[in-house]
Formats: C-alpha cells, sequence, structure tokens
C-alpha cells in the first residue's frame, strides 16, 4: 500500500517535478515556487506517480492564504482530463470532479478556510468525504464516476493559487513519515 508526503522545501520548480510529480493529462502543470505550490494559469493538476494507488485512498495539503482556489486531489487518471478535488473557494468549498474534460462540482460544504487549515479529500469506494483540520465537513458523498484503482493522489491549484505541505496514503496504508509540520498538526488538531 503506497503513501507519500513533501513539504516543497527545494528550489523553485517549473513543472512540479522532483522524480516523484507528474502534470496530469490536459491540465496546466503545478509549480513549486519559494517553498509551496502554485498553479501555472487555469486548471493546474499534478499527481504523485511515484507509486502505485489503490482506488481508496486520501490526499491532503495545507492552505497557504483565505479562501483558496486550490486543494487536494484524487483519482487522477493519466489518460483524459479526470479527478476529483476539493476547492475551497467555492462558496467555503466544494467537492468538485473533472470527467474527460468537463467540470462539475459534486457538492457543496460550509467552511471558513484560513492560512495553514488541513484539508483533506479522502475517497473509499463511491464514496468522498471532505476534511478541515481533521473534521469532516458534511455528510458523506456519493459518487461512482471515477471508481477506478490507479489514479493517484495529487494537488489541484487555480491560476496563482498556493497550498503546501502535501500528505497520502491508500486507505489502510501506515501513514507516510510525518514532515516537521506534523508537529503543528497535531497541536492545531489536538489541542
Amino acid at each position: 500500500m503506497a503513501s507519500a508526503n513533501d513539504t516543497f522545501t527545494r528550489g523553485d520548480e517549473n513543472p512540479l517535478a522532483n522524480g516523484t510529480w507528474t502534470t496530469a493529462s490536459t491540465f496546466q502543470a503545478v509549480r513549486l515556487v519559494t517553498n509551496k505550490v502554485q498553479g501555472n494559469s487555469a486548471d493546474s493538476v499534478s499527481y504523485w506517480s511515484a507509486e502505485t494507488w489503490t482506488a481508496d485512498l486520501y490526499s491532503e495539503v495545507e492552505y497557504r492564504g483565505a479562501a483558496p482556489d486550490s486543494g487536494p486531489a484524487l483519482r487522477i487518471q493519466t489518460g483524459a482530463k479526470t479527478c476529483y478535488m476539493y476547492n475551497g473557494a467555492s462558496l467555503g468549498g466544494a467537492v468538485c470532479k473533472f470527467i474527460a474534460g468537463a467540470f462539475s462540482t459534486v457538492a457543496t460544504r460550509t467552511a471558513t478556510w484560513a492560512n495553514t487549515d488541513l484539508c483533506r479529500l479522502e475517497a473509499v469506494g463511491s464514496t468522498l468525504r471532505a476534511y478541515r483540520n481533521g473534521v469532516q465537513i458534511g455528510a458523506d458523498i456519493t459518487d461512482t464516476n471515477i471508481t477506478a484503482a490507479g489514479g493517484g493522489p495529487g494537488i489541484f491549484c487555480y491560476g496563482a493559487h498556493t497550498c503546501d505541505n502535501f500528505l497520502a496514503a491508500d486507505i489502510g496504508a501506515a501513514p507516510a513519515t510525518p514532515f516537521p509540520p506534523f508537529r503543528h498538526r497535531i497541536q492545531t488538531i489536538g489541542g
């Protein structure tokens, strides 16, 4: 079972690379600028390509800035503009999807996002869940459009919106080795 993390503490990259990231087909590339990721223009999606992923997985990022037009993405397919993603800017947040290039909102959520908030998107079978700082936002969501294994986790950014500290794993896998900001996560989530 796969797991991954990236703190983005290295030199700038355009596109995001480091031997583990790939730009998703027909999306713009996510890039690394001053130790955080941001989009190039329009819809930018990159995925962690150094592992083989199951269909049941999560993707998590730390937001940089309020109302971020960015977030975690998962089940990113390599042959078509297809994935699920969480967009923190849409009405307080929304689980969205691209299916062969067609964009739609799966479910809206009510959340006020702040700098350093953690956003996690999780998929198990046809069930999707969104989390803010470890607490589920709204009820479970059912969507059967993208259930195939092999589509990995990654990051979505629109335009110059940014996020940081990526963490992902197959559901049931040992978590990725925590990186230094993890101490902040414990303080934020656990008090």
